[in-house]
This record gives C-alpha cells, sequence and structure tokens, in this order.
C-alpha cells in the first residue's frame, strides 16, 4: 500500500507539472510495454484517469484492512487470545 501511495504522490506531481506546460508541448506517456510520444492536452486526460483508478484502488485496500482488522479483533475477543510482550514471553 506504501508503494501505491508513492505512485500517487508521483501521479500528482506530474500532473501539476503537465498543467503548467505547454498544451502543444511534447511528452511521452508510458503504457504497458510501449511509450508513446503525444501532447500534453492528450496525455493529461489520460494521467488524470490513471490517478483516480490508484486512488479507487487505494480506498479498497484501507477498506480491506479495517476489514481484516476487525475480523483479527473478533477472533482474539472469541477465543481470548492475548498478545504478550517480549519480556512476559520470555518470562513464560
Amino acid at each position: 500500500m506504501a508503494n501505491a501511495e508513492v505512485q500517487l504522490s508521483d501521479y500528482r506531481e506530474v500532473l501539476w507539472a503537465l498543467k503548467n506546460s505547454d498544451p502543444d508541448a511534447k511528452c511521452f506517456y508510458s503504457q504497458p510495454d510501449v511509450l508513446v510520444e503525444r501532447t500534453v492536452k492528450e496525455i493529461f486526460p489520460l494521467v488524470v484517469l490513471d490517478k483516480e483508478k490508484l486512488e479507487n484502488e487505494i480506498e479498497k485496500l484501507r477498506q480491506r484492512i479495517e476489514e481484516k482488522s476487525r475480523e483479527v479483533e473478533q477472533f482474539r475477543t472469541t477465543f481470548n487470545i492475548q498478545l504478550l510482550s517480549e519480556e512476559q514471553s520470555q518470562a513464560i
């Protein structure tokens, strides 16, 4: 998830750079296995779309993490599982 958040930050920086560029300037866009040369005005909507997809994926991951955390907590409560510190485990 940390990697996805770094990617999202990169998308934001790229969008900021594209906003401040000449719309007719040439730029490159990396698609799977292909590097495409286009103008800024052609690439900008694609980068926005990719950023939105990544934001949605990050949100889905966060929801799954929260759900799994609740499941783990419920399991711990149901079966009376207690976590011990290193000192406590060595004392046993």
